[in-house]
């Protein structure tokens, strides 16, 4: 159950530190993998990855996100750890 509370508590994180308006995606995932943080003391030792998925698919997740009031990466994080617990 530690998982879960982990993404919980990263998706509560990125919420709180969501861009401002206006602000485009390609802006967003470049000012995340600024190396400034590494600076202050301490490194993010997370992954990036690109997802393709059908349009369908997405709408769904953004459907969840919208009611978790989450963010799009949180919440995906959040339904492949669901997922994978129920699969074992």
């Amino acid at each position: 159950m530690a998982g879960r509370r982990d993404i919980l508590n990263e998706a509560q994180s990125e919420a709180e530190q969501k861009p401002e308006e206006g602000v485009s995606d390609v802006e967003e995932i470049e000012s995340s993998t600024d190396s400034s943080s590494e600076e202050e003391g301490w490194v993010d030792d997370r992954e990036q990855l690109t997802q393709r998925m059908p349009p369908e698919l997405l709408e769904r997740v953004d459907t969840v996100k919208d009611r978790l009031g989450m963010t799009r990466n949180g919440t995906i994080n959040l339904l492949v750890e669901q997922g994978l617990d129920n699969w074992e």
